[in-house]
């Protein structure tokens, strides 16, 4: 008998889906280019929040405090770019206080930094330009 056993075949789905996730992601963010200039564990810890956010059936998130729909958070995670998180990276480097929630803390900073990358890139450079701290 050639019986598929269900469980089995549902998990082989969804670890394909999975895979396919990540590998969507490592694309839209330049994996490689990011992985040569930055640690990989973190870039993996991003990846794979990303792939939570993208896969896991939740209906909304914890973002700054207020309950976000999960569909919100997807698009915003879908906007997200090498260059993004490369300006993530640079704020994040210079993060000295203890983060508590890491994922909560990844998942409420991946949310903002399509929107907020440019920006806080730009004050950044206009600060040092001017001598700033």
């Amino acid at each position: 008998m050639n019986e598929i056993n269900p469980i089995n075949h549902s998990n082989t789905r969804w670890i394909d889906r999975y895979n396919k996730t990540i590998a969507e992601i490592k694309e839209q963010i330049e994996y490689d280019s990011l992985i040569d200039d930055n640690d990989t564990e973190i870039i993996d810890n991003i990846v794979n929040v990303m792939a939570d956010v993208m896969l896991l059936d939740e209906p909304y998130y914890t973002i700054e405090g207020k309950s976000i729909p999960a569909e919100l958070v997807r698009i915003r995670y879908r906007q997200i770019t090498y260059s993004n998180l490369e300006a993530f990276l640079l704020e994040f480097r210079e993060v000295y206080y203890k983060i508590h929630n890491a994922k909560a803390y990844l998942t409420t900073a991946l949310y903002n930094v399509a929107l907020t990358a440019s920006t806080a890139l730009t004050n950044r450079v206009n600060n040092d330009l001017r001598g700033g701290e």
